[in-house]
């Protein structure tokens, strides 16, 4: 009777890597657009500048404001946390643990999140403070886990 619910679980965890896979290959090619536009703006401005003849940028840019433009890299970074949130439930539903290293990491990657949307002027100077203490922390949490992991471990052979 156990051969049926690992055969499940096999399915099930193909079906999960593959939509990652997908994802990841949006989100790659998302990544890849806003990049471009990014480029533009920084050929434009100074062009605009130098050859009076061309459209001046409106307020805040060519294609994009710099607004948009940190709450397109919002929606990125929440991306990367529920890619990495599916690979602690995959982690789990294989070896039935919960991997520190997986979870430090979805933590830093919303610590990062919260710094590229932070208004620096919202937040006291202890806020800010407390906030880079939290990110060493973690940082360094990750680091002692990867160093104390065994060589021959990659992060995706979980043993």
């Amino acid at each position: 009777m156990d051969q049926p619910t690992n055969e499940k679980k096999s399915a099930l965890i193909s079906l999960a890597e593959m939509g990652k896979r997908v994802v990841a290959g949006v989100l790659l090619i998302m990544m890849f657009g806003v990049l471009a536009i990014a480029v533009v703006e920084l050929i434009w401005i100074p062009l605009s500048s130098v050859f009076p003849g061309l459209p001046r940028a409106a307020a805040g840019g060519v294609l994009m404001t710099e607004a948009q433009m940190l709450d397109v890299f919002g929606v990125f970074l929440s991306v990367l946390i529920a890619l990495e949130l599916v690979e602690t439930v995959e982690v789990y539903f294989k070896d039935h643990e919960v991997h520190a290293e997986i979870v430090i990491l979805v933590a830093l990657i919303a610590i990062a999140r919260k710094v590229v949307l932070l208004d620096l002027h919202d937040y006291a100077p202890m806020s800010i403070m407390a906030l880079a203490a939290l990110f060493i922390g973690l940082a360094a949490a990750y680091v002692a886990i990867r160093w104390v992991k065994p060589p021959g471990l990659a992060r995706n052979d979980h043993a």
